[in-house]
């Protein structure tokens, strides 16, 4: 036998040829990796442009909780203002722009929510 074949069955084969379907099969492999990773890149894109994913990315946001931080700030605020304010008064009920602005804190409360869910689900 020659030092350049392997014998497979009766054909002779070259290393030559044994070399190009190593190669082939390690080509193959790598095809299938960078194709797993273009799908997850996809899956990633996608879920990105989901509402989900939209609001998985705000809930995240540094403004986000920046902005709803502000808004429990101003609604505890607010609070102490309608005890104070009917407390002194002897009233039953704060002045409208009062309730006004504590039902605008509770509306974006329940928008806070509403995001909240969509993003993670019912969890």
């Amino acid at each position: 036998k020659d030092e350049g074949h392997a014998s497979l069955g009766t054909r002779q084969v070259s290393q030559w040829e044994l070399g190009d379907q190593h190669l082939h099969k390690e080509s193959k492999n790598k095809s299938m990796i960078w194709a797993s990773e273009e799908r997850r890149e996809t899956e990633e894109i996608v879920e990105r442009c989901t509402v989900s994913g939209i609001c998985t990315k705000m809930i995240y946001s540094t403004y986000f909780e920046i902005f709803f931080g502000i808004v429990i700030v101003l609604n505890g605020v607010l609070t102490g203002l309608e005890v104070e304010y009917c407390a002194v008064n002897q009233l039953d009920s704060a002045p409208a722009w009062i309730n006004t602005l504590g039902d605008t804190c509770s509306c974006l409360f329940l928008v806070e929510l509403g995001i909240r869910i969509l993003a993670f689900g019912r969890h």
